[in-house]
């Protein structure tokens, strides 16, 4: 795969693991079928889109790609910042 590939794969996971949390979050009720889904796309995706920037970042040693392995990262801990700053903010 080419680097702008790689790269526009781990972008891509990592915004789509976020708009999948945010809709799951806000837009979807507890009756829907779709809930989970968020929790299910932030757990997979990010994985995906680490492997991608960390294979893109080998290959050219840039900051971009130190800064979409971070981006996953982040977006792989979006359930478990929500939940703890959730729980600071608003209570138990």
């Amino acid at each position: 795969m080419s680097l702008i590939t790689l790269r526009i794969i781990a972008s891509g996971m990592a915004l789509a693991a976020i708009a999948a949390f945010t809709v799951d979050g806000l837009l979807v009720s507890y009756r829907q079928p779709y809930d989970g889904f968020g929790i299910l796309a932030t757990f997979i995706l990010p994985p995906v889109g680490i492997v991608a920037a960390s294979i893109a970042n080998k290959r050219s040693d840039a900051a971009k790609d130190l800064l979409l392995i971070c981006l996953n990262i982040l977006a792989f801990f979006t359930f478990g910042l929500y939940m703890f700053f959730g729980t600071l903010f608003w209570g138990p």
